[in-house]
């Protein structure tokens, strides 16, 4: 079907009469129409909520060409509309030097943040898109669609100290990264993302490179390491006088970390002992470690008491079975790195194994 443009005549009755200006449209082909600028539609559409984006029915009705039935989503009036004021002022009043500008973002819905993005421009992140929009001397006059899904909700986006990178979450969960090149880098983990609700919010910690995720029900911590779990309710974070603070709308609890290992048995099915566990770590806090052992696969797991770690990161303990997992958990935390881990065994029964030939 091809492009036809209309023009779009409301009667006090709700029904809206094109006029084709070249070409027609089949009867019952729908037709995506594009409200940019909508202070006044006429009297089938409260002035107060336009349609700025919706899908239309066009059918034939007598004497009117063709009548429409709306099946959009109503939006109050400019909902997706930037404006800049004068250059160093909160004054929006429009003048003829074309400092302050006003013009719609090509998705319709609210817009929930604009944020810098490093010297390239401005970043508009709204609930049905994402819009880089680069100025050119007082002009506005190049603008680049990133997305069509939006953000998850107002806090779904945050920018690191430079506004240099901007990291967001879309409707779906998907984890962005933006950069000053303006191309989105998706990172993904929509499998936690995606169940959290729009309440969420995304706190950037400027010293440490770690963003808090939390809405209260779920939370997470996420670095360039990676995504770890993390305190649920979070809502800002900052320094004062070199001290770090946490904001929340209740009590900030951060669960222990703990991290435990597959089962183990060192490529032997006869008895051994672990006695030491090394670990090269950048934590400064207190770490434990404890085993969880068994003698026989059919039964289950028994687990050694905790031992704190020394200065050197060892753990050291006598625990004897034929199978193990090793455990290892720390009470204070906030960005964790594990380089390494060495367990140290010793083989009490090296009985000679029967093979088949």
């Amino acid at each position: 079907m091809a492009d036809v443009t209309y023009n779009l005549r409301g009667y006090t009755n709700g029904i809206y009469a094109p006029n084709p200006l070249g070409g027609g449209v089949a009867k019952g082909y729908p037709l995506n129409v594009f409200f940019d600028i909508a202070e006044t539609i006429g009297g089938g559409i409260p002035k107060a909520t336009p349609v700025l984006s919706a899908v239309y029915n066009l059918v034939p009705t007598r004497g009117a060409g063709y009548s429409v039935n709306v099946e959009g989503i109503m939006f109050p009036p400019l909902a997706n509309w930037v404006w800049t004021s004068h250059i160093g002022s909160f004054d929006f009043t429009h003048t003829d030097d074309g400092e302050v500008v006003k013009f719609p973002v090509p998705w319709g819905g609210y817009i929930y943040s604009i944020k810098k993005l490093g010297t390239s421009g401005v970043v508009v992140y709204g609930e049905n898109g994402v819009t880089f929009c680069a100025p050119h001397g007082v002009y506005w006059s190049s603008r680049k669609e990133l997305s069509r899904v939006g953000i998850k909700g107002r806090g779904s986006v945050c920018s690191s100290e430079n506004d240099r990178q901007h990291f967001f979450i879309d409707k779906t969960g998907l984890f962005w990264i933006l950069t000053e090149q303006v191309e989105p880098k998706m990172i993904d983990y929509s499998v936690y993302f995606g169940p959290m609700s729009s309440d969420l919010a995304m706190s950037y910690d400027n010293s440490t490179n770690v963003i808090y995720i939390c809405d209260g029900t779920y939370g997470y911590v996420w670095s360039e390491s990676g995504l770890g779990q993390g305190p649920i309710n979070i809502t800002g974070v900052g320094y004062k006088s070199g001290t770090f603070y946490a904001a929340g709308n209740s009590t900030i609890v951060t669960d222990p970390f703990s991290i435990v290992t597959d089962i183990q048995d060192f490529g032997v099915r006869t008895e051994k002992t672990i006695y030491e566990i090394e670990l090269g770590t950048t934590v400064t806090g207190d770490i434990y470690g404890c085993v969880d052992y068994r003698w026989n696969k059919a039964q289950a797991f028994t687990t050694s008491p905790w031992v704190k770690a020394d200065r050197y990161g060892r753990i050291f303990l006598m625990i004897t079975g034929v199978e193990f997992r090793i455990r290892i958990k720390l009470i204070s935390w906030e960005d964790i790195q594990l380089d390494y881990g060495n367990i140290r065994v010793r083989y009490d029964d090296l009985k000679p194994v029967l093979m088949e030939k």
